[in-house]
C-alpha cells in the first residue's frame, strides 16, 4: 500500500457509516500518568492522535511528541516546492499545532528523510530508545 496526496481520500460520510466504528471502544487516559506519541511524518501527530494529545493536557498528563521523518517528500515531483524548505515548513506547521494541542508538551524531531523509514530503521530505533525509555 502507498499513499498518494494527489488523490482523494475517504470520505469521512464512509468513516463514520463504518459500524466498525460505531463498535470501537471508547479510549480512556484513566491511570495514564505519562504519554508519549510517536508520529512517523509531521501532521501524523496531529491528525492520527490530536485529540488525544489535547485530552491529556486537559488532564494533567505529561505529553511528549516524537516526529520520526523530516516530511520533505510529502508532495514528491512538486517543482515549487524545494525539500529543504518544506522539511523547515512542515516542522513549523507541528510546532504551531502542538502549541494549539498541548503547549506544555514536548517535541522532538528527528529528522530523517522523509520516505526512507525502512531503510534507517536500525538508525530509528536506536534514535527513539533513549527517548522511550526515560
Amino acid at each position: 500500500m502507498s499513499f498518494d496526496a494527489r488523490l482523494p481520500g475517504t470520505a469521512a460520510a464512509d468513516w463514520l457509516g463504518d459500524p466498525r466504528f460505531a463498535a470501537m471502544p471508547v479510549f480512556s487516559l484513566t491511570g495514564v500518568d505519562r504519554m508519549i506519541v510517536v508520529a512517523a511524518h509531521p501532521d501524523d501527530e496531529t491528525l492520527g492522535a490530536g485529540a488525544l494529545i489535547a485530552s491529556a493536557r486537559a488532564r494533567g498528563i505529561p505529553t511528549s511528541v516524537i516526529v520520526v521523518t523530516d516530511g520533505a517528500a510529502s508532495h514528491p515531483g512538486s517543482p515549487s516546492v524545494a525539500a529543504a524548505a518544506l522539511a523547515a515548513t512542515r516542522a513549523a506547521e507541528v510546532q504551531a499545532a502542538l502549541h494549539l494541542l498541548n503547549p506544555d508538551a514536548t517535541l522532538t524531531l528527528l529528522g530523517f528523510p522523509d520516505g526512507r523509514v525502512r531503510e534507517n530503521r536500525t538508525a530509528i530505533a536506536a534514535a527513539l530508545r533513549p527517548l522511550l525509555s526515560s
